[in-house]
């Protein structure tokens, strides 16, 4: 656990928030990987988006992010999410923005 938090820490303090978003989204930590993925769509223009060609789940975004914003990839990416989730209340709390975002 100790090692875990300290990646979080690492990828937090550096900016790699998409990263993050994803490491949470893998280990069911979705409330997480969706407020990331909500900060990153707010602020898409301000540099967050950095990492954006490590994770190899992001290809089929990557190769078309010149057609979208990095709001649109964070909207996709959270759609994901919710569509996976059985959480109603995760997914009420989430899809406003998601839907606006598209």
């Amino acid at each position: 656990m100790v090692v875990q938090e300290e990646l979080e820490s690492l990828l937090d303090d550096s900016g790699h928030l998409r990263t993050l978003a994803f490491l949470y989204g893998s280990k069911g930590m979705c409330s997480k990987s969706l407020g990331i993925w909500r900060i990153l769509a707010r602020n898409y223009s301000t540099g967050l988006w950095k990492d954006h060609a490590i994770l190899p789940e992001t290809d089929s975004l990557e190769t078309s992010v010149g057609k979208m914003s990095g709001e649109e990839i964070a909207a996709v990416e959270a759609s994901k999410i919710l569509q996976a989730s059985s959480d109603q209340d995760l997914v009420l709390e989430h899809l406003g923005w998601v839907f606006t975002s598209h």
